[in-house]
């Protein structure tokens, strides 16, 4: 069965390439630059009754950080994992409800083993 992945970021360059990269390797990829539109998209998953495995999101976004969007995200579908990206060195605390940290810029194997890894756990 194909996984779902949830790309935020506000970066049009990181989400192109994460989403594109991502697609290649087979999953299936929903894309968003505004947090409140991927919340949206989680809502209505949930309300079909269909699954979300992984969300990655950026820290610092336009009208909500990533901190407050993967909490929220979590309310609604709290068996995703999750993988929080920052452009700063200062790794959040855990108890956000984020599984990976990762620093960007990043290679990108780096995001494919995190991925792999997660998806293996869930």
């Amino acid at each position: 069965m194909v996984k779902t992945i949830v790309v935020v970021d506000d970066s049009d360059l990181i989400l192109t390439t994460l989403s594109l990269y991502l697609g290649e390797l087979g999953y299936e990829v929903f894309d968003f630059s505004f947090p409140l539109f991927a919340l949206d998209f989680i809502k209505n998953m949930k309300l079909e009754d269909k699954k979300i495995d992984l969300l990655i999101s950026d820290s610092q976004m336009p009208e909500m950080n990533g901190a407050r969007l993967i909490k929220k995200a979590k309310e609604i579908m709290s068996e995703m994992g999750v993988i929080y990206m920052s452009g700063s060195e200062k790794e959040e605390d855990f108890s956000i409800g984020y599984d990976v940290f990762l620093l960007k810029p990043f290679p990108l194997e780096v995001i494919r083993e995190a991925v792999e890894n997660l998806i293996l756990t869930l």
